[in-house]
């Protein structure tokens, strides 16, 4: 059994770059990272192309890519 999450790319329009948006209960969820040490401010992580964010998925060991339907 696979117990890594479903991961998708998906482009900002307004700031061109790359998204990753988890699968979790059946809603995307935005990969980010705290601000300043801070749990109470959260800022999405950004890509600068597509390519970037397919490898960060490949290789964080915790998502797989997921197929389009």
């Amino acid at each position: 059994m696979n117990d890594k999450l479903k991961a998708k790319t998906k482009l900002d329009k307004q700031s061109k770059k790359w998204n990753v948006l988890i699968e979790v209960d059946g809603k995307d969820i935005p990969v980010g990272h705290s601000v300043g040490g801070n749990e109470l401010f959260f800022e999405h992580s950004k890509w600068d192309t597509e390519e970037d964010a397919i490898k960060w998925i490949n290789e964080s060991g915790k998502f797989e890519l997921k197929e389009d339907k």
